[in-house]
């Protein structure tokens, strides 16, 4: 079938157009009764689905001139509402000629059992006479109007509660029109220390610092233009005591008295900003600590669940590596211990342990750029905040390929002293300061 959706809500259309076109019905559409009623004029069409309330030509009225039409006036009609949902309006759906009213939402099962009841509906009744057509006029004007009076208390009780919500906020929410206030709410007289006359007297420029007039002038006269939607910026102020306040301002374009404004919310975030500095002052204290350790030292932070989050300067360029090379990947799974699956398998332990609160320490070699390994003495602990869980694991790794070469060369030394000594035809003992024998070679 062809059928005519009309709603002037782009969603509804959206939502009702997949729903028929499933179906397998060619669907048209039209945004009022007034558009509508033009394309009926010139596309054949089987069913019209309406909602009531529009602009400019609402679904009531649409049913009634369709009704009052010399060539559409058997097409069906089904009208569809979430507004106007008393009996009163229902039979007033019937009265002007619709066949079937429909309260939204509406499913599938339901729109499609109405469209094969309307279908199959006789559609050939007479108009109705110059009285009945009065009272119908009559009828309509009188819901129309019932529902214009709830949408304006509606509308009035909503404007209170939106009024009781600026003026308790805490943001500061604010007008700007020619570079100047026209509208602060306490919020904003709070955030500043001026009062709404005071602030409304001056120019926008005067409680900005000079440094950012020209960001404050340039992102206002966006939103006045057009260019820009909305934005969103941090700025700082002045308050009444001179102090500089770090804010965060959101704005986009409006109309106040007819003509542009800048409508938006301020928000102070000094206190954050300094939080935010200061965090960031410690991480470089930090950053630059384990970062001057010494090339011989790697140092690196994971969560209890093995996964690198910061590893060291040094760390990295002995293996030639960048942050993003292992940063977010299971510990035991980077370059440094991919090379041996015996090695990944003794740090997921370790890593395990330290997740319940044991520290771990043993040689392990570690693999550098080339592809060469050197050995380390690497170390695992875990970190606990203040109700005593684990929150970090702490991998460190000390470079001792010095110190293994030195145990090697004395162990070989050793070995060749012990080679010699067995091998001498006499006997040979070793004995303390006590004169106690301590060993003595096979000759003895």
């Amino acid at each position: 079938m062809n059928i005519l959706i009309v709603d002037d809500t782009p969603i509804n259309l959206k939502l009702l157009r997949v729903q028929l076109e499933d179906e397998g019905h060619a669907v048209f559409e039209a945004h009022n009764g007034v558009d509508a009623l033009a394309l009926l004029e010139r596309q054949r069409v089987d069913v019209v689905i309406s909602d009531i309330f529009m602009p400019e030509m609402d679904g009531y009225r649409l049913s009634y001139e369709i009704r009052k039409h010399a060539r559409l006036h058997d097409l069906p009609i089904i009208l569809c509402t979430s507004t106007y949902t008393s009996p009163g309006d229902e039979k007033l759906v019937l009265d002007v000629g619709a066949d079937k009213y429909l309260k939204r939402p509406v499913s599938l099962e339901t729109l499609v059992a109405a469209l094969r009841e309307v279908i199959a509906m006789p559609h050939a009744a007479p108009q109705p006479k110059a009285l009945q057509e009065v009272e119908v006029l009559k009828e309509y004007s009188e819901r129309l109007v019932s529902k214009l009076e709830e949408k304006n208390t509606e509308l009035q009780a909503a404007e209170v509660k939106f009024r009781t919500l600026v003026e308790q906020s805490i943001v500061g929410i604010y007008i700007v029109q020619d570079d100047q206030f026209v509208y602060v709410n306490p919020g904003m007289q709070k955030i500043f220390g001026w009062s709404e006359a005071e602030m409304t007297s001056r120019t926008v420029s005067d409680f900005v610092v000079p440094e950012d007039h020209a960001l404050a002038r340039e992102n206002i006269r966006t939103r006045i233009s057009g260019e820009v939607s909305s934005i969103r910026y941090d700025l700082r102020v002045l308050h009444q005591s001179g102090a500089v306040l770090q804010v965060e301002v959101q704005g986009s374009r409006t109309e106040y008295n007819g003509r542009p404004a800048v409508m938006g919310m301020l928000v102070d975030i000094t206190e954050r900003k300094r939080a935010e500095e200061a965090t960031q002052r410690s991480q470089k204290r930090l950053r630059d600590l384990i970062d001057g350790l010494g090339p011989s030292m790697f140092v690196g932070l994971m969560t209890p669940q093995g996964i690198l989050i910061e590893a060291n300067r040094p760390a990295l360029a002995a293996a030639g590596l960048k942050p993003e090379d292992v940063l977010g990947k299971p510990f035991e799974e980077t370059y440094w211990w991919s090379y041996s699956q015996e090695i990944q398998q003794q740090l997921r332990e370790a890593i395990a342990r330290a997740a319940r609160g044991e520290a771990s320490r043993f040689d392990v070699q570690n693999r550098v750029a080339g592809n060469h390994l050197i050995d380390v003495d690497f170390a695992l602990q875990p970190l606990w905040d203040e109700t005593g869980e684990v929150v970090f694991l702490v991998p460190s790794a000390n470079v001792i390929t010095e110190r293994k070469q030195t145990e090697n060369a004395l162990r070989a030394s050793e070995a060749r002293l012990r080679a010699i000594i067995d091998n001498e035809p006499e006997c040979v003992k070793l004995v303390d300061k006590d004169g106690l024998l301590l060993e003595m070679n096979p000759a003895g």
